[in-house]
């Protein structure tokens, strides 16, 4: 989790409080026998440091790494990426509301995809283009694909409140485009990266130049790689993460009071095997034009369908 608060003016005035709750609910929800928590401090006020040094001392936190400039949110994130030991590593910013359950959700999604490369315990059904050719390819081609009405109404509303804009359109509300996977089980195509998982050998290898500037430019680099690799970028259809933005507000407080009520969910604890299969072999090693162009096509059959299917359903 990287972290950046310069000050507590204008759009930082509140910054500390949102994270003191994003790192609260961070530590109450994870399975801390198995989770190693690093948070990356980029050039911010001493108080950051004041939250996060006790939760070090008594080894909740594995590494707190401080660095005197800001280098934005992706060059220090790969570098901590790099030394992951952990089969499973995940990005999120300092602005979230870690819910009980979005480990295990996550790991389940993974457990049911052992394709999947990347997964976010946040709904994001607007996001089928950004980063997520061969999980299109895989969906259509493989007879995967389905549409449902799976996401609730209510999480998309929270998510367009904290970014401040409607984001989500009517199609994407009614209709989410799932993949079928192991055992009945869903997930949605595409993700968000303000909460994702990763497997971890999606960064072996993994050719990133520095931006040296904090810009959502490294961001897509990573992204873009994980899609190159051929595997699924699914999310959960439940919202088990919370997006704050930079005002922090009653109902955030009250939920942070919930989730430290209960006690932490235990993970399986056991391996989930990963499957680079043909299909995932085949889009690594095809270029990246054939692979984008393919799935715009076949993207655009998809939601031509699924406008279809809905006039349809409106008709009778």
């Amino acid at each position: 989790m990287p972290v950046y608060i310069p000050n507590r003016e204008d759009y930082f005035e509140s910054a500390l409080e949102v994270f003191r709750i994003s790192l609260a609910s961070l530590l109450a929800t994870v399975d801390a026998a198995r989770t190693a928590i690093t948070i990356i401090d980029n050039a911010s006020l001493d108080e950051v440091a004041s939250l996060v040094m006790p939760a070090v001392l008594d080894g909740r936190i594995d590494r707190y790494v401080r660095s005197s400039v800001n280098r934005g949110k992706s060059d220090p994130v790969v570098a901590e990426l790099r030394g992951a030991y952990e089969p499973f590593v995940t990005i999120a910013d300092a602005d979230v509301l870690f819910l009980h359950g979005w480990q295990g959700e996550t790991e389940r999604v993974f457990r049911a995809f052992p394709d999947a490369l990347a997964v976010s315990p946040s709904p994001a059904p607007n996001l089928i283009h950004y980063a997520c050719a061969s999980t299109w390819l895989q969906a259509v081609l493989r007879g995967r694909l389905r549409l449902g009405n799976e996401v609730d109404g209510n999480d998309l509303d929270q998510f367009e409140a904290s970014v401040g804009k409607a984001i989500f359109d009517p199609e994407c509300r009614r209709d989410q485009f799932m993949l079928a996977g192991r055992g009945g089980e869903r997930a949605l195509l595409g993700a968000g990266h303000f909460v994702i998982s990763f497997r971890r050998e999606c960064f072996s290898g993994f050719r990133y130049q520095p931006t040296l500037e904090g810009t959502g430019i490294g961001d897509r680099m990573v992204d873009e790689h994980v899609d190159r690799l051929g595997g699924l970028r699914l999310a959960t259809s439940t919202a088990l993460v919370k997006h704050m933005g930079n005002v922090p507000e009653a109902w955030m407080r009250e939920r942070l009071a919930e989730v430290q009520s209960e006690a932490a969910r235990t993970l399986a604890g056991e391996d989930i095997p990963w499957r680079s299969g043909v299909a995932m072999r085949l889009l690594a090693a095809s270029p990246d034009f054939v692979r984008r162009r393919s799935a715009w096509l076949l993207r655009a059959m998809a939601v031509a369908w699924r406008r279809w299917r809905q006039r349809r359903n409106a008709r009778s």
